[in-house]
């Protein structure tokens, strides 16, 4: 009863909503290029898009004509959740990699019962394309099965088949929002950077995109100094293979700096170890950027040696093959969908201080022609598959 009524009064309701819930705070590009794509559709539908969070759902409020609201406020709460819920015609919560609880139970548990409420009084609530690991947590599991008239989209194969076998519950095969990412309309803020990768380009060389993610080594014994070592005698091997014809662009993927330790100071690190070496052919990418700039000045870019997906997806969508440091089981079910083999592509993280992976990495850019014309051949139905998140019924 309560469904019709809110659905009969949604129907005179001028500027209806769509409400996107983000993984979290702004600081991530993945993030970033996930909900620009949902801010994009929501458009294309004439829904003035909403985002719901928490303390930090201000933080997204520079990305856009977007609105925010903070969830915890009374304000939000009381009279306006009821507005909210009368304007609301979908509600878009990004799974990402956060859905199977293994970074936060809590924040899993509040976006459940986010969907069970709007979806009982009629709103189309999705979650999209979203990983699940082997080991997801056990109570996450059972509370998928409490919430219905929500379409679930897993993002590969792997997590479909561990969501399905671990949650008991049904869902769809889509893909990553971010492989609908746009390339921004607007040079200016990293034409510094493109204008780099064109001067190493048109003099023959390759470029190279490097990014380091803390994540993987956060439970080893590994240092920040050895691993900025490691990454160094890596690149300069290779450089030194291919007769030092090859630059290299540290990309961090993440603005965020949890315990001095994040993506931005990682590559700055690399940088200041390469670059008394390599001198111009190393190059730090310093500015802001999003992820449509991203998409944009990695046009170029040959090859990638990536600890974050999304990286690896943005960039794959320019046809560009990544070699990844894997964590948390997400990137083989990536390498699948993009017709890729993972054991000539993945290592884990021990895996970076073999003696070979130089070599491994060396025999992956050689036939990146080959690995760029298989990616090109898989986009097209990947976004068709991804449109399914956005729109089927």
């Amino acid at each position: 009863m309560l469904g019709y009524l809110f659905k009969g009064l949604r129907k005179i309701i001028s500027q209806p909503y769509a409400v996107i819930v983000p993984p979290s705070g702004y600081g991530s590009i993945g993030d970033d290029a996930m909900v620009r794509v949902l801010i994009r559709s929501t458009e294309k539908q004439n829904l003035t898009p909403i985002i719901l969070g928490g303390y930090d759902a201000d933080t997204w409020a520079h990305i856009g004509d977007v609105k925010t609201a903070d969830s915890r406020k009374k304000t939000i709460t009381a009279v306006n959740l009821v507005m909210l819920l009368l304007k609301s015609r979908n509600l878009y919560i990004i799974g990402a990699d956060i859905m199977d609880g293994h970074y936060d139970t809590s924040s899993v548990y509040k976006r459940l019962k986010l969907a069970k409420l709007f979806s009982k009084i009629g709103i189309d609530v999705r979650i999209t394309g979203f990983s699940f690991n082997d080991h997801p947590n056990k109570t996450v599991c059972g509370m998928f099965n409490q919430i219905e008239n929500t379409k679930l989209f897993l993002r590969d194969a792997l997590s479909l088949e561990r969501f399905e076998s671990k949650a008991k519950r049904e869902a769809t095969l889509s893909a990553d929002l971010a492989f609908l990412t746009k390339s921004s309309a607007s040079c200016e803020n990293v034409k510094n950077i493109m204008d780099w990768v064109d001067q190493k380009k048109n003099s023959g060389g390759i470029v190279i995109i490097i990014n380091i993610n803390w994540l993987p080594f956060r439970s080893s014994n590994v240092t920040v100094d050895e691993l900025i070592a490691r990454y160094t005698e890596i690149c300069l091997e290779v450089s030194s293979k291919i007769d030092n014809r090859v630059s290299f662009l540290m990309v961090p993927n993440d603005f965020r700096d949890p315990d001095h330790l994040g993506d931005r100071r990682l590559a700055q690190l690399l940088y200041n170890s390469l670059s008394t070496t390599l001198g111009d052919d190393s190059k730090l990418v310093d500015v802001d950027f999003n992820a449509e700039d991203l998409k944009l000045f990695s046009k170029k870019c040959d090859f990638v040696i990536t600890g974050r997906m999304h990286l690896a997806i943005i960039t794959a969508t320019n046809g560009i093959p990544a070699f990844s440091v894997s964590y948390q089981s997400k990137f083989a079910g990536f390498y699948e969908l993009i017709g890729m083999d993972s054991v000539e592509l993945l290592i884990e993280p021990q895996d970076l201080f073999e003696n070979d992976i130089a070599d491994k990495i060396l025999q992956n850019i050689y036939r990146r022609a080959t690995l760029s014309s298989i990616i090109n051949k898989k986009l097209s139905n990947i976004r068709d598959t991804v449109e399914k998140c956005l729109y089927q019924t």
